[in-house]
């Protein structure tokens, strides 16, 4: 059995788009029915998008709920703005309460998978995306991590959600998907598509060291290509050495090399 473990958890996924912001600007204008409270639920949301001040912001929003306490925008900027401050638990509470008395509120949904997902609670996020995915189907950032929650669970709508973002015209030539679509084949054992994919990537970026490293490993762990590994670990160590996040990673796979030597 191969070490599907050790490997999976060196391959690097790399993120294609932030939800947060694009998540808030939808706030932008809302509110237009809701008394009072639509000024300052406005003052939250323009604080955050033009300012990145996210304490005022939080102020603003808590001071929007207060003033109309059934203001449902106001709510999930309140949420919005707790997970920014680092009040994730907080903020998931709050988004919780929301989606249990408005199911189909998509923002709602989309914030409460989002934070989860940050939170590595895949399958939590998992329920609450495909909420918002089914509310919105074509909306291309909750396509986006609702496809990458989904690779986290091997779940099997995984394939049809990638596929759906490469033929889309923004994402059709991002590295970062063909990539992501490369880690989810060879995790589910799926070589040939793994490396299909994982060459795909490099083609488009060929000096992404992420991609680099899992052609390194996915040539030496899955299919047993010492050469061609050898030539992806010594391109990863010389393209990286001016940047000391990449230390351990360098020194593994120099370590990596020397037993590659020595079996050949």
């Amino acid at each position: 059995m191969r070490d599907s473990i050790f490997l999976s958890k060196r391959f690097y996924m790399t993120g294609i788009v932030c939800t947060g912001i694009i998540a808030i600007s939808l706030l932008a204008g809302c509110g237009e029915n809701i008394k009072n409270s639509d000024a300052v639920l406005n003052k939250s949301v323009n604080t955050a998008l033009n300012d990145g001040n996210w304490e005022e912001a939080l102020s603003y929003a808590k001071l929007a709920t207060k003033t109309d306490p059934k203001n449902i925008d106001a709510q999930i900027m309140y949420s919005i703005a707790l997970e920014n401050n680092g009040d994730k638990d907080e903020a998931i509470k709050n988004l919780k309460k929301i989606v249990k008395v408005q199911p189909k509120n998509f923002l709602a949904q989309l914030s409460l998978g989002k934070i989860l997902y940050a939170k590595k609670d895949y399958e939590g996020a998992y329920d609450h995306l495909t909420n918002a995915y089914n509310l919105r189907p074509n909306d291309i950032n909750t396509l986006i991590l609702y496809s990458q929650c989904s690779a986290k669970l091997h779940a099997q709508n995984t394939e049809k959600l990638f596929l759906k973002i490469s033929k889309t015209a923004q994402f059709k030539n991002k590295s970062e998907l063909y990539n992501n679509m490369g880690v989810y084949y060879a995790e589910t054992k799926n070589s040939s598509e793994a490396i299909k994919y994982l060459i795909k990537a490099y083609k488009i970026s060929p000096d992404n060291l992420s991609i680099i490293a899992n052609l390194g490993i996915f040539c030496d762990k899955y299919l047993n290509k010492p050469k061609k590994a050898k030539y992806f670990y010594r391109k990863f160590i010389s393209s990286s050495l001016d940047n000391s996040i990449y230390d351990a990673k360098r020194k593994e796979f120099s370590n990596r090399l020397k037993e590659l030597a020595k079996s050949s």
